[in-house]
C-alpha cells in the first residue's frame, strides 16, 4: 500500500491553519477526481428549490381544430 497522505487542518471561523495536520489513507483519499459525480451533486443542488409544473392541454386551451366535439347522432341523447 501507499503511504498516507498529510493534510493540513484549517479552522473553519477565520480560515486560519491550526497546526495539526490529518494523516488520510492513500487507498481512499487519493483517487482521481470523478468529474460526472461532481456534476450531478451540483445538478441536484441546483434543482433542489426548484418545481416542474407538467399538464396536459385541455379543449379550451387549445386554438380550434374544427372537429365536432361530440356527434350529433347515435350517443343515445335528444338534442
Amino acid at each position: 500500500m501507499g503511504q498516507p497522505i498529510e493534510m493540513p487542518l484549517f479552522n473553519f471561523i477565520n480560515g486560519s491553519f491550526t497546526g495539526e495536520v490529518a494523516s488520510l489513507d492513500s487507498k481512499n483519499f487519493n483517487l482521481p477526481l470523478r468529474r460526472d459525480i461532481v456534476h450531478n451533486v451540483n445538478r441536484y443542488f441546483n434543482m433542489k428549490g426548484k418545481r416542474t409544473y407538467k399538464l396536459a392541454k385541455t379543449m379550451g386551451d387549445v386554438a380550434g381544430t374544427g372537429k365536432k366535439p361530440t356527434p350529433q347522432k347515435g350517443s343515445g341523447r335528444s338534442r
